[in-house]
């Protein structure tokens, strides 16, 4: 389902609505989302609330740092002042599928929820952007 919605960060949109049934860990009366694009070459995305025009948390496919990750899965962002202190929480990915949406919250110890990720994302982004000359 398609939706016109106002955003904070990046004016009117029309998104293709995400339900998530028990929200997001801390924003769990927030059940619709969208997923944003920028469009830039920094892989993240904004998952957008359909509701808040200001609620916006930055993503990241999952398979972008493992290849064997799943198409649909994100690790939700903490973009710190200090840029290099950038990590991602890779013990509650965020499954998205048919317009569904859910927040694992996985056991494994020897997952992180602060994984730095600046040096890799840099990486990436520098030997994608050298391919492509």
């Amino acid at each position: 389902m398609k939706k016109n919605i106002d955003t904070t960060r990046f004016g009117n949109i029309e998104a293709e609505i995400i339900n998530f049934e028990d929200g997001i860990l801390g924003f769990e009366e927030e059940k619709e989302w969208t997923i944003v694009d920028p469009c830039d070459s920094t892989y993240i995305l904004w998952l957008q609330s359909v509701n808040k025009p200001n609620l916006a948390l930055p993503i990241i496919e999952s398979n972008i740092f493992n290849k064997e990750k799943e198409v649909g899965e994100y690790f939700v962002l903490s973009i710190p002042q200090q840029i290099v202190e950038m990590s991602y929480n890779e013990k509650a990915p965020v499954l998205i599928k048919e317009g569904k949406g859910q927040q694992k919250i996985l056991q494994n110890s020897e997952l992180s929820v602060n994984k730095n990720c600046y040096y890799s994302l840099k990486k990436i982004i520098i030997n994608n952007s050298y391919d492509k000359n």
